[in-house]
């Protein structure tokens, strides 16, 4: 009975220790499947982290390659989602079986304590900061080798280790459930029930957990599939286990190779000889390829067929496998041989820059001021400055007191727009001395359109500013010119017309004086000598326009003209002013024009006269002799510099005094006469335009500026030189040196005639004038001297006289400018109608006239109107008696 009872209780236990044996088992297997499930977390959740880092590195490096606030947001997401994967690792559930790895708790504790270190990083990388980024890839560098090997250790090694120790434990709690059943085998049915009730718990568990895992494998493969480099993993035989889609699309000709199982040997083949990569020889590339694959070293650039480039980082896992990562750099490498172009761009330009010759100053903007950031060369040499001394100022340090106001309000106008200007300032160097500036201000703009930086130009501008004050001074001498012109024109129109009102004012004067005895004989005189003194001005005012001819010099004593002009001055030149004479010279004799000496005195005492303040003052008037020696005028060669024209003129500031040079002398004898008043003075700009032809200080009304431009042409005329010492406010030296002649051999002067003015002459002329009153004269003129008359007013009534008698008349006296034709004409039509009749033509100047054209026309002699009676005698008696001459 007991064995029947034994039996079926032996029967009981055994069944309940096979029932305890098989709920074990299937508990150890739930507990493994749990431990799986576990593990499968921990490793999605160290893929996530590794490809988090693989973002953030890509991301950076593409905004190295192109610095923009959108790709700076897409670097800081990165690193957000980086830094939230490992607290997961540390301290979550999920992360428990990683943690339980071997040194995964120490390789992840120093990356996230360095994150704050790489967030501050990333936050310090708005352009142009380039160094924080590179700190920032390097930082992120370190972090690659500790995630990866945790990838691979939770893929491929450490899934037995983590198991291992789970089912120790669970084997213990095993045994020691064995030990309950046998101490008291009464409750094994009842522990049996229990672990019937867990199993059947821990069995739904593991079917959650599966499910779990499952969906953990998919995420993980998409993961993989979905990273944007490209994956490949190979077993330790070397053949395919994962390429995700990136790998397939890097490789399109193989793609269809890459199935799990695949040699990666046949892989190799295919590419090499599939025109997949760039290689010349397909057979040793493979082998060069085979060799990397079986000891991966450092990464390396492969280049493809179509040109693009990838770069390959392949390591061995411990197990013998291996983990590729393929990255397509091709517009990484674009933008840094696009990078490193523009960083030689940049060197060129600032080696062009400093090469140049013009001054370069770069500015940065400002609200109120932009302070210079960089010079060139060419700059530190125009203003001597150095660029330390420079950098960091506003180049308005530059700008003088003189500098013109108005261009600098245009330039500050122009910058605070924002646009581009050119201006002229006047500015000045270290060492003080000014210059020109020429500058050109451009701003050069960032691509937000916002200012980055101001670039000017700076040109010295002395020499164009030079061109242009002697392209105005040779604009003045053309208008001056004009001027003249029209000064001679005007002189031309009235000489004719004022010469012979003059003839009739002489000639009859020059009757009267023959013909009166006692005081009235004695006015006449004075009426003949006022207008011979206008015959002069008349021919000076024809000299001075280039329209008359040669003045008529003679030997001139000083010592004599000098006081009949000084008398003539005290008419002009009254109280309170004192006019004084000196003359120290004697002799003083100079081959001149002696209206011309009396014009040149009267100009400077007359200019002397105005400097007066209100007329208080003197006026010396001093004569006397110099001698230039040789080293004297080579020393006044050397001063004077070539000036307007051909004249060589110096001015100069020295002592206090203003001085002027014009013209050259040479060795020898010289009369200087000398005007000096206690006047205004002149300041050295004044002095140096006061003998330009209309240049005045007088208001309108009192000077004509022809004043000492006619002493300068008269003086130099004369071989002569012209000194002016002045000093503002204290007065003014002017001398005058003329060649000095001796009295004895030089001396001849005009010697008065010998022939009596009553002696009878015998000849028949034809007088020829328009004007009825010239006419009249120079009739009465030639009947006092015996001569028969016959008159005629205009040419063709001559020639009709003449062709009438041709053999009748012993000469002919013409004028030359009559309406219709001329004077020249006439002579022409006589001398062909009687060859070799004297013929006498009458002009007020003759400018235009030469011994060809008078020899042409058959004029036998040139006079200048108007004439006195005794020149006109001389004249027509040595044309009828002598041979036929032209003068």
């Amino acid at each position: 009975m007991r064995h029947r009872l034994a039996r079926p209780i032996l029967l009981a236990l055994v069944a309940v220790f096979a029932s305890t044996a098989i709920l074990m088992a299937i508990r150890l297997f739930n507990e493994r499947e749990l431990a799986l499930q576990t593990y499968r977390r921990g490793t999605w959740v160290a893929v996530q982290a590794d490809s988090e880092l693989l973002r953030l590195q890509r991301a950076l490096a593409e905004y190295r390659a192109e610095p923009t606030p959108e790709k700076l947001d897409e670097v800081m997401l990165r690193n957000d989602l980086f830094w939230s994967r490992l607290p997961v690792i540390l301290d979550s559930e999920e992360g428990e079986g990683l943690r339980k790895l071997e040194g995964v708790v120490e390789k992840v504790g120093p990356i996230a304590a360095a994150m704050p270190r790489l967030d501050k990083l990333l936050k310090s990388t708005e352009p142009p900061a380039v160094e924080p980024i590179l700190k920032a890839e390097a930082l992120l560098d370190g972090f690659s080798e500790p995630l990866r090997d945790i990838v691979r250790r939770t893929l491929i090694q450490d899934n037995y280790v983590y198991n291992r120790e789970r089912l120790h434990d669970s084997l213990l709690e095993t045994l020691a459930v064995f030990g309950v059943l046998l101490a008291a085998g009464a409750a094994l049915i009842l522990v049996v029930l229990r672990q019937d009730r867990s199993t059947r718990r821990l069995y739904f568990g593991a079917k959650r957990a599966e499910a779990d895992a499952q969906k953990a494998r998919e995420r993980l493969a998409s993961a993989i599939d979905g990273a944007s480099e490209g994956i490949l993993l190979l077993d330790a035989k070397d053949r395919v286990l994962i390429a995700n889609r990136r790998y397939r699309e890097l490789y399109p000709v193989i793609s269809q190779l890459l199935e799990p199982g695949t040699p990666f040997q046949q892989v190799i083949e295919t590419a090499a000889h599939g025109s997949q990569v760039a290689s010349r020889n397909p057979r040793e590339w493979a082998a060069k390829r085979a060799a990397r694959l079986r000891s991966p070293g450092a990464p390396w650039e492969q280049r493809l067929s179509d040109g693009r480039s990838i770069l390959v980082s392949e390591r061995r896992t411990s197990d013998g496998g291996l983990v590729a990562v393929h990255t397509d750099i091709t517009e990484v490498k674009k933008n840094a041989e696009r990078l490193l172009r523009l960083e030689q761009t940049a060197d060129e330009l600032a080696a062009a820059i400093e090469a140049s010759d013009v001054g370069v100053v770069i500015c940065d903007p400002g609200p109120g001021s932009t302070p210079i950031r960089r010079v060139n060369r060419a700059f530190t040499r125009l203003t001597g400055y150095g660029e330390e001394e420079v950098l960091g100022r506003d180049p308005r340090f530059l700008q003088t007191p003189e500098s013109d106001r108005r261009q600098i309000a245009v330039m500050a106008k122009a910058v605070s727009a924002g646009e581009g200007v050119r201006v002229r300032l006047l500015n000045h160097r270290k060492d003080g001395s000014s210059f020109w500036n020429d500058m050109t201000i451009v701003p050069i703009r960032a691509r937000d359109g916002s200012i980055g930086s101001w670039v000017g130009l700076v040109v010295n501008a002395d020499d164009k500013v030079q061109a242009e004050e002697e392209r105005a001074e040779l604009t003045e001498r053309f208008h001056r010119a004009e001027k003249m012109a029209a000064v001679g024109q005007l002189a031309g129109g009235i000489a004719h017309d004022f010469n012979n009102l003059l003839a009739v004012v002489t000639g009859f004067s020059e009757l009267l004086v023959e013909a009166l005895e006692g005081p009235n004989r004695d006015m006449a005189e004075r009426i003949l000598r006022a207008g011979n003194r206008g015959k002069g001005l008349v021919e000076q005012i024809l000299a001075f326009s280039r329209r008359g001819d040669a003045p008529r010099t003679r030997a001139v004593d000083l010592r004599e003209a000098l006081p009949e002009t000084v008398q003539l001055l005290r008419a002009t030149i009254t109280h309170p002013t004192e006019l004084l004479l000196e003359m120290r010279a004697d002799p003083a004799v100079v081959m001149a024009d002696p209206v011309q000496l009396e014009q040149i005195l009267m100009n400077l005492c007359i200019n002397a006269r105005d400097a007066l303040p209100k007329g208080h003052g003197y006026i010396r008037i001093e004569l006397d002799s110099v001698e230039i020696d040789g080293g004297c005028a080579g020393t006044l060669r050397s001063l004077v510099t070539e000036g307007e024209g051909r004249e060589l003129v110096r001015v100069e500031e020295k002592g206090g005094y203003n001085r002027l040079w014009l013209g050259l002398l040479h060795p020898g004898p010289h009369l200087r006469l000398r005007v000096t008043d206690n006047g205004s003075g002149m300041e050295l700009e004044t002095l140096r335009k006061a003998f330009q032809a209309f240049f005045t200080t007088k208001e309108a009304g009192r000077g004509t500026g022809l004043g000492l431009a006619t002493v300068k042409s008269l003086v130099t005329r004369y071989g002569g030189a012209i000194h002016v010492v002045s000093k503002p406010y204290e007065g003014t030296g002017v001398s005058i040196l003329f060649p000095q002649l001796k009295r004895s051999a030089d001396a001849v002067g005009e010697q008065p005639d010998a022939r009596p003015a009553t002696v009878a002459a015998v000849g028949r002329i034809l007088v020829v004038d328009d004007e009825p009153d010239v006419l009249e004269l120079t009739v009465a003129k030639l009947a006092l001297a015996g001569y028969q008359t016959v008159t005629a007013t205009s040419a063709e009534q001559a020639v009709e006289i003449f062709a009438a008698d041709p053999g009748g008349f012993s000469a002919v006296v013409t004028d030359r400018a009559m309406p219709g034709s001329d004077g020249l004409d006439l002579a022409h039509i006589i001398s062909e109608e009687r060859p070799g009749t004297p013929i006498l033509l009458c002009t007020g100047y003759a400018a235009d006239l030469d011994e060809a054209t008078l020899a042409a026309a058959g004029v036998t002699r040139l006079l200048s109107k108007p004439c006195d009676r005794r020149t006109l005698l001389d004249a027509l008696e040595q044309a009828i008696e002598g041979p036929a001459k032209v003068s």
